[in-house]
């Protein structure tokens, strides 16, 4: 319903902005000012803050006959969540006739400012849990993070580990065999993968269901893919229901160099 979307709590397929996932502190500095935004995930500013894009209204702009491309568009004021610069932000969603949904970005600022924009669509593929799924990411290391998922600044190399999807592995065994203790129940993936691969022309992550026969390829220009596993779904969800392949920038770009 209406309200659910104005006062969902899980992303639901929202756009997420300014600044997708993680800010440390929700502060950080810009062209030698110090920046403070909005605390809506502890200490920290997560997907863009209390008034976020994915809280917004947003204007049908284009949108053509058969329901198959539509255009929507925001302006986000100066100093909204604290960020500075009105942006005046565009997405567009395009289906094809074989299957393949595009998902475009578009912004202009009137001052210079962080955006990092993603989509947050959970995926299960027709599974009751999206642990059963098999998945691949073309990426060869990931951010290594604190507890709350603020990057240490460091890459750690996917071989080998915990968190290796280089050949596609079910999710939800790779998660049981984790002894890396941010995997451990009832936690689960909520990290961000260095993209080798940042064209349109081959896939960054597959995702499959041996049980339905189905196969998700995702493409994105973006450096980054923050995998996760809906570990935090609750009622009328439940945990693991559905994974996010989120294309990004880094996590805290803004007090990363």
């Amino acid at each position: 319903e209406h309200a659910n979307y104005l006062n969902d709590p899980f992303y639901l397929g929202a756009t997420c902005g300014r600044v997708s996932n993680r800010i440390n502190h929700a502060s950080f500095e810009l062209d030698g000012e110090q920046i403070h935004v909005n605390k809506n995930h502890g200490e920290h500013c997560l997907h863009g803050g209390q008034e976020n894009f994915a809280l917004q209204y947003w204007q049908v702009i284009t949108e053509l006959t058969k329901s198959s491309e539509i255009t929507l568009q925001h302006s986000s004021k100066d100093g909204d969540a604290g960020f500075p610069g009105q942006v005046d932000i565009m997405v567009r969603y395009h289906l094809s006739e074989d299957n393949k949904l595009s998902i475009h970005y578009h912004a202009n600022t009137s001052k210079p400012t962080p955006i990092n924009v993603t989509n947050h669509s959970y995926f299960s593929l027709g599974e009751d849990t999206c642990l059963n799924l098999g998945l691949e990411i073309d990426a060869d290391a990931y951010l290594d993070v604190d507890d709350e998922g603020i990057p240490t600044g460091v890459a750690l190399p996917t071989a080998a580990s915990d968190f290796s999807f280089n050949k596609e592995a079910v999710i939800g065994q790779n998660q049981q065999q984790a002894s890396h203790p941010q995997l451990q129940a009832p936690l689960g993936y909520d990290h961000c993968y260095v993209l080798k691969n940042k064209t349109l022309t081959t896939p960054s992550a597959m995702l499959t269901s041996q049980l339905n026969n189905i196969r998700m390829s995702l493409y994105t220009d973006h450096e980054a893919l923050q995998l996760y596993t809906g570990s935090f779904l609750a009622t009328p969800f439940t945990p693991y229901q559905g994974v996010c392949l989120e294309a990004q920038s880094y996590i805290d770009a803004v007090n990363n160099k």
